[in-house]
């Protein structure tokens, strides 16, 4: 009895993890980030992405009515390809270049240096 108990209410509260995630534009947060930052908690949230709607939408938490929305506001996102007529896993983000994000440049080391003299 005590296990079923515990499971009501972790399915209680990851129920409400899932409406606390909902965005503005009606979509859900994916990821969160968490950060212990001395007594406080920081929580930083990803971009959206298709995975997150997809768990939302095959939780079973959502009411019929809020999947219907999230469905709706999935069209107008950025994770929808009118062209394709289909959806991306992620949107199209402004990254640096893959050669720029994993090259740097060497600098001489002090023992480069007094073999040069």
């Amino acid at each position: 009895m005590e296990l079923l108990a515990f499971f009501d209410v972790a399915v209680n509260y990851m129920d409400h993890s899932i409406r606390a995630n909902r965005r503005e534009d009606g979509l859900y947060h994916s990821y969160n980030l968490m950060k212990v930052d001395g007594d406080r908690i920081v929580i930083r949230r990803l971009y959206e992405m298709l995975e997150g709607q997809v768990a939302a939408l095959s939780s079973g938490a959502l009411l019929a009515r809020d999947s219907v929305a999230l469905l709706d506001a999935l069209r107008l996102s950025r994770l929808y390809r009118a062209d394709q007529n289909s959806y991306v896993l992620y949107p199209d983000r402004n990254c640096l270049a893959f050669l720029r994000r994993t090259t740097f440049r060497p600098r001489p080391s002090r023992n480069q240096r007094r073999w040069r003299r």
